[in-house]
């Protein structure tokens, strides 16, 4: 797959940057009213995967897979600013500052080998289950010049044993052993982090019991994780505890009411630890903490769902409440160029809704006219007078028609998003924004054919969107109108 540096439905650069840019003056005011195609972001992408897989008479079974992906992508550039409008150029005048920064693209490889396994039981235990994966990544940082900067490899090795229990009246349930080993470094001039490792290793269970109306579930997991730098003396380890409880009971025919509360402690990872340089990927300067402590969490969530004839929903709300909440905060400095960007750890506090649904409006044959809507709201804070968090996006709404059932489908949406308004310290505020998408397939053997035909458009309507939770929202807006037309085949 091949793209293009893509185009964007309004100005390239935020209100903010095109501000800034205008007190600044010079070359750089005049790049900041830019519009059109966002620079550096063309796109090359190879993928090949394959598996194999056995079925054994008795019920066992295994199988393996290999997929290998290449890419090599550019990053958008933010416009050069200086912070002393009165900075001289490099050949001594007052040129106002470039118009953008240096071009940095990133070429990633990565092997990932999966395999499974089953094997059949007798007695208490109905069957024992295995997944390996490992995985080999590499990416390098080119730079402009098409010189790699910094390099990154990371080499990591997982496993998961896990014994089923024969379900015994309303009582199932399954338990086992779980292991991680990552060896994870950065190689260059430019090197964000330094060669570490993280061996992780926990025991886990899921319990279910079915009461009649009433299905409980409980669930609980210990794990040990050591988390090492050499380089620079630093050794972390940590043992973490985690455990959940839930119920669920029908309040009508064809409408259930479940609720679930968790306790979860999170082990830092390395980045979070280790981290200390330029991030090409969101352009900015993360620097981590290797004090950094367990990040614990109590939090309930409770579910409402329904389902009938032509209809279907699902409410649900949530509340977590954070010790040790660990966050990338900005900090309002500058470190090469770049925004400056520092792990933290506070208490904090997380709630929110999700509505999502549907209703058949109409039968056109085998095909079922729906109408489908979803909402989604989170609100978050870090306690102790620090404010909201970092990059929460705000009320996002989603509708849409469409069709299903025989050799054609389709659908109509519009997704609205409110601005952004509760931000944290050096944050912007995102203006909201609506876009309105299209899509009609074509099935050209039937219902069951293997081979569909898509044509799409997206963002019809040409508008300007930034996802506020975007490192890079403020110089790579959403793209704009765009058509497609894609084929697609399923073995």
């Amino acid at each position: 797959l091949k793209t293009g540096d893509y185009r964007v439905g309004g100005h390239i650069f935020s209100k903010e940057l095109r501000e800034e840019a205008a007190e600044q003056g010079g070359e750089v005011a005049e790049e900041a009213q830019a519009k059109g195609r966002v620079a550096n972001s063309d796109a090359r992408t190879w993928e090949l995967a394959g598996g194999l897989s056995w079925i054994g008479e008795n019920g066992g079974n295994m199988g393996i897979s290999v997929a290998r992906l290449e890419s090599n992508y550019g990053i958008p550039n933010s416009l050069a600013l200086d912070d002393d409008h009165d900075h001289e150029g490099e050949g001594g005048e007052d040129e106002g500052g470039h118009g953008h920064e240096e071009d940095i693209r990133l070429d990633m490889k990565q092997t990932r080998v999966d395999a499974r396994a089953e094997v059949p039981m007798y007695g208490a235990f109905e069957k024992l289950k295995f997944r390996f994966g490992w995985a080999d990544y590499q990416h390098n940082e080119i730079e402009s010049t098409g010189e790699v900067g910094t390099s990154f490899f990371s080499n990591a090795l997982e496993g998961r044993a896990e014994l089923v229990q024969a379900k015994r009246g309303g009582w199932r349930g399954a338990s086992g052993v779980q292991f991680m080993s990552r060896r994870f470094e950065a190689v260059g001039e430019e090197a964000t982090i330094p060669l570490n490792q993280t061996d992780r290793v926990g025991v886990f269970t899921a319990q279910e019991f079915d009461l009649g109306a009433l299905n409980l579930e409980a669930g609980a997991r210990v794990e040990h994780s050591d988390v090492r730098a050499a380089s620079l003396g630093v050794s972390r380890g940590f043992n973490a505890l985690s455990g959940s409880v839930g119920g669920s009971v029908p309040l009508a025919e064809g409408l259930r009411f479940s609720v679930s509360m968790a306790y979860t402690e999170r082990a830092p990872a390395a980045e979070e630890l280790f981290t200390n340089g330029a991030h090409a990927a969101t352009r900015s300067f993360e620097i981590g903490n290797p004090d950094l402590k367990l990040e614990r969490s109590y939090g309930v969530e409770a579910v409402l769902r329904g389902r009938g004839e032509g209809w279907r929903f699902e409410l649900s709300g949530f509340f977590n409440r954070f010790n040790d909440f660990i966050y990338l905060s900005p900090t309002g400095e500058e470190e090469d160029g770049l925004p400056v960007f520092t792990y933290l750890q506070h208490g904090a506090r997380y709630w929110g809704m999700e509505a999502e649904g549907s209703v058949t409006v109409a039968r056109l044959g085998d095909t079922d006219i729906d109408l489908t809507g979803m909402a989604d709201f989170v609100r978050a804070d870090i306690l102790g007078g620090n404010g909201p968090a970092p990059r929460i996006p705000p009320l996002r709404l989603l509708g849409g028609l469409e069709a299903n059932g025989g050799a054609f489908g389709g659908r109509l949406e519009a997704e609205h998003v409110t601005r952004a308004t509760r931000v944290a310290e050096f944050e912007t505020e995102t203006p909201a924004f609506t876009l309105v998408n299209a899509s009609a397939s074509w099935r050209p053997l039937g219902a069951d054919s293997p081979t569909t035909i898509i044509a799409s458009v997206n963002n019809i309507f040409d508008v300007e969107a930034r996802r506020h939770a975007s490192f890079l929202k403020d110089y790579a807006p959403l793209p704009g109108r765009d058509f497609r037309l894609t084929a697609r085949v399923s073995f």
